[in-house]
């Protein structure tokens, strides 16, 4: 069994400026102008294993792999910006399917076993979200980002040649937290 992962969580730039503008005779706002420019999240991830069920053996492939940008210009005065604009809008949220590929294996009997022809096979994902969001004492903004596993179960059936065929469900890996970072 193996894991191998290659996340790259909020590669890029962003930059930001601001400043007071007065908007009447007697009152100010602050003004913000920026540009982000980044990958959110990109993912190349496979787990490899081997599902033994009675006699049956298979070689287990579960796999997801995506790319999310976060490209947006930023300009704000006040609570005020065009839709998308502003600084609260500063988000990105995925959540990355898995894949399945099973490939059966010689086994001391005559079953095998296949990937279950249903809708979903395989459940799980790679979920999650980044940007900017306020900070918890109100103050201002931060950056985070948070990543998790779904649950992950996968759907088989196994062909035997004097039993005929009988379907099962594996539960694989746990919903796990596998990140939750936040800076600012």
């Amino acid at each position: 069994a193996g894991l191998v992962a290659d996340i790259s969580p909020l590669v890029g730039q962003a930059g930001f400026t601001w400043g007071w503008r007065r908007t009447a005779t007697d009152a100010v706002a602050i003004r913000v102008e920026g540009a982000v420019d980044m990958i959110a999240f990109a993912c190349d991830v496979t787990f490899n294993g081997e599902l033994v069920d009675g006699d049956a053996r298979a070689q287990v492939r579960i796999a997801c792999k995506s790319r999310h940008e976060l490209r947006m210009g930023v300009s704000q005065l006040g609570e005020t910006a065009a839709e998308g604009r502003s600084l609260k809008a500063v988000q990105e949220s995925w959540r990355v399917p898995m894949t399945l590929e099973l490939e059966p294996l010689a086994a001391s009997g005559a079953a095998t076993l296949v990937a279950a022809p249903v809708p979903q096979a395989v459940t799980g994902a790679l979920a999650g979200e980044c940007g900017l969001r306020p900070r918890p004492d109100g103050r201002g903004l931060q950056w985070f980002f948070s990543l998790r596993l779904e649950p992950v179960d996968i759907v088989v059936d196994t062909i035997d040649p004097l039993l005929g065929r009988s379907r099962r469900t594996h539960k694989l890996l746990p919903a796990i937290w596998l990140a939750d970072w936040s800076a600012g």
